[in-house]
C-alpha cells in the first residue's frame, strides 16, 4: 500500500500546494510506501510528523520525498516516552529517499536494523537518547547524531557525519570515505575497516581502536590534537593507496594527536604500517633513530614496490607523521648536471639534501671557464658518480665519468681551461673524474673539492690527462674533519700538475699514484695524522708531506706501499715506515 501526499496522477498530478501534517497516537506503526511530491515534480511537498506517545514502529517501509522543484520535504518520527526517558523507535528493513534537499528526523531511543539511508539530511536527536544501528547502510547525505550512538556491522559511505553524543561505538563496520566529526567524551572502534575518510575528533578527550584496519589513501587523516588515543592489538594501516601521492620530500600527517598509547605495538610501531603485500610488508628497518617506548619513536624503513625503492621516515611521536626521503636520512635529491655542465655559479643552502652529479661531460671552447658550487645546508652532501651518499661500511663503485674536457665528437680538440670549486658539508666521490681533451692539446682543469666536515673517496679514478702545456690539479680539502680514501687511483699526465689532500686526519688504503708532478699531503691540524697503506707510487712524481698548516705535522705512516721511481719529501714529527718497497727515486725527511 502507498500513502501519498501530493497529486501524482490524473487531474491532480501537477498541484503544487504544500502539506503540513501531524499524526499522534500512543503507538505508531508504518509499513508500505510513504511519499510526498506531485507527479509533475513542481511541488506538492510536505512536512509530516509521526508522534508516538510510547513508541514508533517502522518495518518494511519505503519513504520518498519526491522532487518538488523549490520545496523541501521532511518527515519526523518522535517517541515521547515519559519522565524516565524517551519512548522507542524501531526501524527495520526500510529505505529512506529524498530528492528535495529535505530529510528525516528521529527523536527517541532508536533501534535500526537492515535500513538503507539514501541521500538526505538526517538527524537523530536527544542528548539523553540512545541510537543503535545494525546491518544498516548510510549511503549518502548529511547525518547528525546526538545521544549515545552504537553502529554495528554497517556501511558508512562517503557522506558527512557529526556525532555529538557522549559516547559512540563502532563495531565491525565499513567506512568508505566520508567526513566524520566527533564531539563526544569517548569514541571506541573495534574490528572496523576504513577505506579513506577524514576523522576530526575536535574536543573529544578519548578514542580507542582495536583490531581495526585502515586502507589509507591521500584523503585519509585522523585529526585529534585534543584527544588521547589508544591503539590496542590488531590495528593495521595498509599504506599502498598513499604511495602514488607521497612524493620525495613531502610530509604526510596520518594522525595528529594529543597523545597516543600504542599498547602491544609499542616496541615495533613501524609494523603497524604495511606498505607492500607479501613478505615483510612493513619494509626493512634501517638505522631507526629510536626504538624503545620511552624514546622518540622514529623509524626509517626501506621497501621496493613495482621496481622502485622507497625510503620512509616514520615518526610515531604524538601521532603518525610520514616523510618520504629520496634516500636514507635525506629529504631531497637534486641533480646538479645542468649547473655543472654550463659552468654556472651555485649557492644553495638547502638542508637534508643530496646534491649529485652522476656522470657528465663539459668543456670550454677557449679561454678559462670559472665556476663555484657551494652547497652549505645542514646535513647536506655532494655526491659524484652515484645518486646516494656513502653509507657506513659500504663499498660504493660506479662506471660513471665526470669529464672536464671532451674526448670525442666535434669538441674533442677544444683547448679551453676550466677552474671549478665544489663546496659542501660532506663530499662523496666514486667512479671517474678526469680532465683534458681527446686531442691531448688542452682542456685541462683545476678542480677543488672542499668539504667542511667529511670527504670520502672510494673505488675512484682521478685522472689529469695530458692537456698540451696546461697543468691540471685536483685538490681534496676538509676544513674541520677527516678525509677517507679507499681504492683510489690518481694519475697526472700534465707537465707540472698534481694532487693535494688536506684534512685533520687522512686515511688512505689501496690504490695507486702515477705520473709526474707533486702529490701533496697536508694535515689541517698540527696534531693531525696521515696514514697511507697498500698504495703503488710510480713514474717520477713526488709525495710531499707538509704537516699541519705550514709547520711539521704530527705523524705520517707509510705501510705496505710500493715506490717505483717515485720521490718522497716529508716533514713530520713522527715518520713511520712499515713493510714498504723502494726502487729508485729520492727521499728527503
Amino acid at each position: 500500500s502507498t500513502v501519498r501526499f501530493g497529486g501524482y496522477e490524473g487531474v491532480n498530478w501537477g498541484k503544487t500546494g504544500y502539506i503540513t501534517g501531524t499524526f499522534t497516537a500512543d503507538r505508531v506503526y508504518i509499513t508500505g510506501n510513504m511519499m510526498s511530491g506531485n507527479g509533475a515534480q513542481t511541488g506538492g511537498g510536505a512536512t509530516l510528523n509521526f508522534v508516538g506517545a510510547t513508541e514508533v514502529n517502522i518495518a518494511g517501509a519505503t519513504f520518498k520525498n519526491l522532487k518538488t522543484t523549490s520545496q523541501n520535504s521532511y518527515m519526523t518520527f518522535m517517541a515521547l516516552g515519559n519522565s524516565s526517558g524517551s519512548g522507542k523507535i524501531n526501524v527495520s528493513q526500510s529505505d529512506f529517499y529524498d530528492w528535495t534537499g529535505g530529510g528525516y528526523d528521529f527523536t527517541g531511543n532508536g533501534v535500526f536494523d537492515s535500513v538503507n539511508f539514501n541521500k538526505a539530511y538526517y538527524k537523530f536527536q536527544g542528548a539523553e537518547n540512545s541510537y543503535n544501528f545494525k546491518n544498516t547502510n548510510f549511503l549518502a547525505g548529511n547525518f547528525k547524531f546526538q545521544g549515545k550512538t552504537t553502529i554495528e556491522k554497517s556501511v558508512l559511505n562517503d557522506a558527512s557525519y557529526t556525532f555529538d553524543g557522549i559516547n559512540n561505538a563502532f563495531t565491525e563496520d565499513k567506512f568508505n570515505g566520508g567526513s566524520f566529526s566527533f564531539n563526544a567524551k569517548q569514541v571506541d572502534f573495534n574490528g572496523n575497516v576504513f577505506n579513506g575518510g577524514v576523522f576530526n575528533f575536535n574536543n573529544t578527550p578519548k578514542a580507542s581502536f582495536t583490531n581495526d584496519t585502515f586502507n589509507v589513501n591521500n584523503q585519509f587523516k585522523i585529526n585529534g590534537a585534543q584527544t588521547d588515543f589508544t591503539f590496542n592489538k590488531g590495528v593495521v594501516f595498509n599504506m599502498q593507496g598513499l604511495l602514488s601521492s607521497l612524493n620525495v620530500g613531502t610530509t604526510y600527517q596520518l594522525l595528529n594527536a594529543k597523545s597516543v598509547d600504542y599498547k602491544d605495538n609499542n616496541n615495533a610501531l613501524y609494523q603497524m604500517l604495511r606498505w607492500t603485500s607479501g613478505e615483510n610488508p612493513s619494509g626493512t628497518l634501517i638505522n631507526k633513530d629510536q626504538s624503545t617506548p620511552n624514546n622518540a619513536r622514529i623509524y626509517n624503513v626501506q621497501f621496493t614496490d613495482n621496481g622502485l625503492t622507497y625510503y620512509i621516515k616514520e615518526n610515531f611521536n604524538n601521532g603518525i607523521t610520514l616523510t618520504r626521503l629520496c634516500t636514507l636520512g635525506y629529504t631531497h635529491c637534486v641533480n646538479i648536471h645542468n649547473d655543472a655542465f654550463n659552468l654556472k655559479n651555485v649557492n644553495n643552502n638547502a638542508s637534508n639534501t643530496v646534491f649529485y652529479l652522476n656522470g657528465m661531460t663539459t668543456w670550454k671552447i677557449a679561454g678559462t671557464g670559472v665556476f663555484n658550487h657551494n652547497y652549505s645546508g645542514a646535513n647536506s652532501v655532494l655526491v659524484f658518480n652515484q645518486t646516494t651518499p656513502f653509507l657506513d661500511g659500504a663499498n660504493p663503485a660506479s662506471n660513471s665519468v665526470v669529464s672536464f674536457g671532451k674526448t670525442s665528437g666535434a669538441e674533442w680538440g677544444l683547448v679551453g681551461y676550466i677552474q671549478g670549486v665544489f663546496k659542501a658539508n660532506q663530499i662523496d666521490i666514486t667512479g671517474t673524474i678526469r680532465s683534458g681533451n681527446g686531442a691531448k692539446t688542452g682542456g685541462g682543469a683545476t678542480l677543488v673539492f672542499n668539504a667542511q666536515e667529511r670527504l670520502n673517496i672510494a673505488n675512484a679514478n682521478l685522472n689529469s690527462d695530458k692537456a698540451g702545456l696546461q697543468n691540471s690539479w685536483m685538490n681534496f680539502i676538509v676544513n674541520n674533519g677527516n678525509l677517507n680514501v679507499t681504492n683510489a687511483n690518481f694519475s697526472n699526465q700534465t707537465p707540472n700538475g698534481g694532487f693535494n689532500l688536506k684534512a685533520n686526519n687522512i686515511t688512505w688504503d689501496k690504490g695507486s699514484v702515477n705520473g709526474g708532478g707533486n702529490f701533496g699531503v697536508d694535515n689541517a691540524s698540527a696534531n693531525g695524522n696521515a696514514v697511507i697503506k697498500n698504495v703503488s707510487f710510480s713514474d717520477n712524481g713526488t709525495l710531499i708531506y707538509k704537516g699541519g698548516e705550514n709547520s711539521a705535522g704530527n705523524s705520517l705512516t707509510l705501510e705496505n706501499n710500493t715506490f717505483n721511481s717515485y720521490n718522497i719529501n716529508a716533514r713530520a714529527q713522527n715518520l713511520i715506515f712499515n713493510n714498504n718497497s723502494f726502487s729508485g727515486g729520492s727521499y728527503s725527511f
